[in-house]
């Protein structure tokens, strides 16, 4: 399963959706497209920024930048919709 925790400006993405085989798994393709892609862009435009570590991608965003955190919310979004549809394969956990 993969579990998404978002604490303040910061996100991180664990796991293994366990959907389909490793390399043909639509739920972790999502995750992992839609996770680099905001990623690259907080990075480039000096908005956050991300790492890739072994079954873990970590987000932290600039609390004082609103695009920043506009794009936090939709990356958040995105992930409660796959959540949605993928009850058994993605968790979003959003603490206070």
């Amino acid at each position: 399963m993969i579990r998404v925790s978002v604490e303040g400006a910061r996100m991180t993405i664990k796991g293994h959706a366990g959907y389909g085989a490793y390399g043909k798994d639509i739920v972790c393709s999502a995750v992992s497209v839609l996770t680099q892609f905001v990623g690259e862009i907080i990075e480039k435009e000096k908005m956050g920024s991300y790492k890739i570590m072994e079954n873990t991608i970590q987000l932290d965003f600039d609390p004082d930048n609103v695009i920043s955190l506009k794009l936090q919310s939709y990356l958040l979004e995105a992930f409660k919709n796959i959540e949605t549809d993928y009850k058994k394969n993605m968790k979003v956990e959003v603490s206070s």
